[in-house]
C-alpha cells in the first residue's frame, strides 16, 4: 500500500533553495527528496524518535546548533 502524499507549497528564500538544490545534486537526489529527508531528520530529532531524545543534553545542544546555523544562513543570505 502506497503512503498518502500531501502537497504543500513551500515558500523559502531563493538563496536557500539554490543551496538546497546544489546539495541535493551533490547527493544525486532531487530537491524534493532532499527536503523530505531533511524534514524527516528534524522531526525525528525533535520528537525523540531518533537516537537521541529531546530531553538529552547533547540532543538539545545539537538542536541549538542547528537553529543557530539556520538563523545565520537566513541572516547572511538576506543581508
Amino acid at each position: 500500500m502506497k503512503p498518502k502524499i500531501a502537497g504543500y507549497a513551500l515558500r523559502l528564500p531563493a538563496s536557500l533553495k539554490e543551496e538546497a538544490e546544489r546539495l541535493a545534486a551533490g547527493e544525486g537526489s532531487s530537491l524534493n527528496q532532499f527536503i523530505i529527508a531533511a524534514l524527516a531528520e528534524k522531526v525525528s530529532s525533535m520528537s525523540g524518535e531518533g537516537a537521541a531524545s529531546k530531553d538529552d543534553p547533547e540532543a538539545r545542544e545539537s538542536v541549538a546548533r542547528d537553529e543557530a546555523a539556520s538563523e545565520a544562513l537566513f541572516t547572511d543570505r538576506d543581508a
